[in-house]
Order: C-alpha cells, then sequence, then structure tokens
C-alpha cells in the first residue's frame, strides 16, 4: 500500500522536531543529573526555555515543554517548596525526558509534559506557589519526596 504525500510530510515533521528536541533539550536534562548542586541544576535548567523559545511557533508541543521545564525551577524560585524537594522533582523530570529508547517523538514529549505537570501539580499543592500558600494541615500529614511520593491524600507522582 502506498503512503499519502501527507503522511511523508508528517513524519519529516516529526523527525525534525525529535531531533530539534534531541539537540536543546537532551544535553540539558544530562547535565540536570551530572549537577550535585541544586543551584547548578537550577541554573542549568532554566538553559530549556530560553532555548526552545526560538522555535515555539513550529515545534510541536512546543509551548507545553517550554512551561513545564518554567514550571519546574519555579519549584526553586516560590521559597515554599524545600530546595532538596525541588531538585529531587527536577532531576525526576530529566531522568523521565532521557527514558526513551530513540529520539523524543510525540508521544514520548506528549506523557512526560503530562507527567511533569501531575507532579508539580502536586508539589505545588503540596507547598503553595507564587499566589497560594500551602494549606494549614495536608490530609494525611505526610510529605515525603526524597522517595519520590508526596501524599496528598493517596495522590502518587507519576514518575514513582
Amino acid at each position: 500500500m502506498v503512503g499519502h504525500v501527507g503522511d511523508d510530510v508528517d513524519d519529516v515533521k516529526q523527525a525534525r522536531a525529535s531531533e530539534r528536541y534531541r539537540q536543546l533539550v537532551d544535553p540539558v536534562a544530562v547535565e540536570v543529573l551530572v549537577a550535585t548542586d541544586p543551584w547548578d541544576a537550577y541554573r542549568t535548567a532554566n538553559k530549556v526555555p530560553n532555548q526552545l523559545a526560538v522555535d515555539l511557533e513550529w515545534l510541536p508541543h512546543g509551548g507545553s515543554v517550554y512551561v513545564a521545564w518554567a514550571e519546574l525551577t519555579d519549584s526553586y524560585e516560590t521559597g515554599k517548596t524545600p530546595i532538596a524537594d525541588a531538585h529531587a522533582v527536577l532531576r525526576q523530570a530529566a531522568s523521565a525526558w532521557l527514558d526513551r529508547p530513540g529520539l523524543p517523538d510525540g508521544q514520548h514529549v506528549e506523557r512526560w509534559v503530562r507527567e511533569a505537570t501531575a507532579t508539580l501539580h502536586s508539589l505545588f499543592l503540596c507547598d503553595g506557589d507564587f499566589w497560594r500558600s500551602p494549606p494549614a494541615v495536608t490530609t494525611t500529614g505526610n510529605r515525603k519526596l526524597g522517595s519520590s511520593l508526596i501524599a496528598l491524600g493517596q495522590q502518587p507522582i507519576p514518575w514513582t
């Protein structure tokens, strides 16, 4: 069966996008994982939004990836999340970004964005963010991020 011309164009666009993500985000993710100082990891992660800005208008999911990496650094900046916890979540995100068999295809990017967003949502619910304070009392009183778990009721971080 012969494919459609549109399929070839889509394949070329996806290949171009996958290669661009590999060029821009993969080295940053590796550097985040290598960084032992949380603030070095933070400074490194801040490179992603700046680098993606040039390609946002054509890069599939570029805006979502941009926002997710920006929010990962926001967890450091709110002054509400312990830095060790912000660093742990950033490392999880970097590891999850790299955890794939080949280039970052559309499915991988979509899954990564979904998981990063869910994790950050849980973190900000627990700690507060720029606009909201943390709840006075959590439902379980249990918060353990070092082993990749925030207990907000029964809501796990997706990367566990």
